[in-house]
């Protein structure tokens, strides 16, 4: 706060024991005060000392004090005034009006500065009421500061405050934080909304896959129906699969061959074991002639049995219904590799390893202004990913927030269909050493983890992005820890990129190659320059994980449109 100064004793003089001619006279708005040689005031109402009280007084010193009325405009910038918690602050302008209602009272308290006391005063009035007050209530605030009668009350020191109108806004830290919270908010309306969508989709999916179900166990309830009683041994339940499925034709045959097979094998091994135990039992007449007939019969049914070629079983349809069967397709050996995983019915090849790539982003209240547009670009990338299986199986993906400090939107983990989207929020100012020692602290126990999970992981990826200057100078100490080879065993390729407000020449040296730091083309709009990022950043990630699936890892980086490379600008 500051003010200019507003003298209320006007002149101090000595009183002359005599005087010759016309006696000085004062203005209305100016009061006289007397005081004598041990201290006594008085005040003669305006009115000066007559010649005689001049000729015999026993006051020794004459005083002139302002009684005018006096109106101010201030702003409280300096001495803002807290909200509830004292975290925020309000901003407050203050139009005041005040005058000096005892001017004795001035001059026995020397009262050299009235602004300095009424501002003082309602300062400490008005601190009072704020702090009840949460920051987002800053109309309440103002409404109680405007119909409070603590001011009105005469000070101490012999002024009387008049009038006062004050009005309350947030200070920029607050703003900041207000307009985060309003972000956050609708993006959790906007969420809920989705979810209602999704929700009512999945009823209706729900319900066709009931209605399918229903007429799938209707179909199964026909087929055993008109199978009757009969019995499923293996023969009839492949029969069954063939009329569904023609196409297994080849592999189904193979697997009966062989069940057969080996059934014959097992028939054979039974039958040599009961014949020798007819012959054990007929050297022994332990067989009598009218047991021969039964016993031949029973081995010769056997035989027959066990001897039924399978191409009969399978010659013949099933009967009482008729299956719609869906046309043949090339068959497939029996002993065909299986693919290395399947997912909505294309084969997805297996990476040989896993490459971690940390999204490390602004969050600072300078670039909150693109909130929406950085929030938009991490969900492009995090559905790109889900819909590209292939490279998200090399692929696993952290995202950081950083400002005052720093926030794992998203730990380092496997992009699926339906996980979870991170999204970002403004706050704080932007310091770049909390983004750095966050990752010099979670780099080495991700890789660690990784490793326990697979044999080969390469090195680490940071896509770092700034869209304002940092406000810290020491950032340099954790950054070079991050990036020596020689001391940090998994320091990363650091690829950066600034937007807006971001230096050129600290980009340069935060990228660990030259050709890995890019900043916007001047002159361009900041929310081009943001989607021109996430472009790249989605063609980076695609590029560099196809690269691990096909055998070749390479760290594919291609200068995005609408940046330059930073040692172009030298």
């Amino acid at each position: 706060m500051t003010t200019n100064t507003l003298p209320l004793i006007l002149k101090a003089e000595p009183v002359p024991r005599a005087r010759f001619g016309p006696m000085r006279t004062t203005t209305p708005n100016v009061a006289v005060v007397y005081a004598t040689g041990t201290g006594e005031i008085t005040n003669f109402t305006g009115q000066p000392m007559t010649w005689t009280e001049h000729l015999y007084t026993r006051y020794r010193t004459r005083y002139e004090v302002d009684v005018s009325d006096h109106r101010r405009i201030v702003e409280l910038r300096s001495t803002p005034l807290p909200s509830r918690g004292d975290v925020y602050f309000f901003e407050a302008t203050v139009d005041v009006g005040f005058r000096v209602t005892d001017p004795t009272e001035v001059v026995r308290r020397n009262v050299r500065d009235g602004l300095v006391v009424v501002y003082n005063h309602l300062i400490n009035v008005f601190r009072t009421i704020t702090r009840g007050f949460a920051i987002e209530e800053s109309a309440a605030a103002e409404s109680a500061i405007n119909n409070d009668p603590t001011w009105l009350r005469p000070l101490p020191v012999g002024i009387t405050i008049y009038s006062c109108h004050t009005r309350l806004t947030p200070d920029a830290k607050a703003r900041g934080y207000l307009h985060a919270k309003t972000e956050a908010s609708r993006e959790v309306e906007v969420k809920a909304a989705q979810h209602r969508v999704h929700a009512q989709d999945a009823h209706f999916d729900n319900a066709l896959a009931g209605i399918r179900q229903d007429g799938s166990l209707a179909r199964q309830a026909a087929e055993l129906d008109a199978l009757g009683g009969r019995e499923l041994d293996a023969r009839r339940i492949l029969m069954l699969h063939l009329a569904r499925h023609p196409e297994d034709t080849e592999r189904a045959l193979d697997l009966l061959l062989r069940h057969e097979h080996a059934q014959l094998e097992r028939a054979e091994v039974r039958d040599r074991r009961a014949m020798e135990l007819f012959q054990f039992m007929a050297d022994r007449d332990l067989v009598q002639a009218v047991d021969l007939d039964r016993f031949r019969d029973h081995a010769m049914g056997r035989i027959a049995g066990a001897s039924l070629p399978p191409q009969q079983a399978l010659s013949a349809a099933p009967v009482g219904w008729q299956p719609t069967s869906a046309p043949p397709a090339p068959a497939q050996s029996a002993y065909a590799p299986a693919p290395p995983d399947v997912v909505t019915g294309q084969v997805v090849p297996r990476a040989n390893a896993l490459m971690p790539v940390y999204l490390v982003v602004d969050e600072s209240t300078v670039a909150g202004q693109y909130l929406g547009n950085l929030n938009d670009g991490i969900r492009s990338l995090h559905t790109t990913l889900a819909r590209n299986p292939e490279v998200a199986d090399a692929v696993r993906l952290s995202v950081l927030g950083y400002s005052d400090d720093v926030v794992a939107r998203m730990e380092l983990e496997l992009i699926r269909d339906g996980s979870r989207c991170p999204w970002f929020a403004a706050r704080g100012a932007s310091r770049y050493g909390t983004a750095f020692q966050a990752l010099l602290d979670r780099i080495p126990r991700d890789v660690e983890s990784l490793k326990a999970q697979q044999q080969s992981v390469h090195r680490p990826v940071v896509f770092f992005l700034s869209g304002a200057r940092p406000d810290d100078d020491d950032w340099t100490t954790p950054y070079r820890q991050l990036v020596d080879r020689a001391q940090m065993r998994y320091a990363p390729n650091i690829v950066a990129c600034g937007v807006g407000d971001a230096p050129a020449e600290l980009i340069g040296r935060i990228a660990t190659r030259a050709e890995f730091a890019f900043v916007a083309v001047t002159g361009t709009q900041v929310t081009t320059s943001i989607g021109q990022y996430w472009e790249f950043l989605e063609r980076s990630v695609l590029d560099s994980g196809r690269a691990l699936v096909s055998g070749t890892p390479e760290l594919r980086i291609v200068p995005p449109e609408g940046f330059r490379m930073v040692n172009d600008l030298v």
